[in-house]
């Protein structure tokens, strides 16, 4: 296995998540519907993936950009975008499957939409769901409400149109 997977090099990222929540759930005998994801940001780049610790439960994924905001590596959070920065590169992530009481205890997080493309516009699947969302991922707001970045419309994006 990977130290990391490319999220934007699945044509069904979405079916990969499940994936990795369904090997939680055979692991620890929990219910697949009683599971949801902790994002964990790390201080790595792409580059680095070498340097990461194997995680005992979950992936890293890496190759998501931020929409509208940046990552702020030193506070860990959701920062203002630097002048003229259209997408700024996100950390290697480490999802986490936890079960979703724990998970939601966190309601200050922003919750920030991961789609394919950068269009955020898709056909609406048998699921539901727009073909081109991947999943909404809680990340720390910083110093701003989560309503603050809603309005800025951040989202988080796995491949660039160039």
């Amino acid at each position: 296995m990977p130290a990391s997977y490319w999220i934007g090099g699945f044509f069904f990222p979405q079916g990969f998540l499940t994936s990795v929540l369904q090997t939680h759930s055979r692991a620890f005998d929990v219910a697949i519907d009683k599971l949801s994801f902790v994002v964990h940001p790390t201080k790595e780049a792409d580059s680095e993936l070498s340097v990461l610790d194997l995680l005992s439960t979950g992936v890293y994924i890496h190759g998501l950009h931020m929409e509208g905001a940046r990552w702020d590596l030193v506070h860990d959070c959701v920062s203002e975008s630097f002048p003229r920065e259209l997408f700024a590169p996100m950390p290697i992530l480490a999802l986490e499957p936890v079960e979703s009481h724990t998970a939601h205890s966190h309601k200050d997080l922003y919750e920030c939409p991961v789609y394919k493309v950068t269009t955020r516009a898709g056909t609406l699947s048998t699921t539901g769901l727009s073909t081109n969302f991947i999943a909404s991922i809680g990340l720390a707001p910083g110093s701003q409400s989560p309503e603050h970045w809603v309005l800025r419309g951040v989202a988080l994006v796995s491949m660039l149109d160039d």
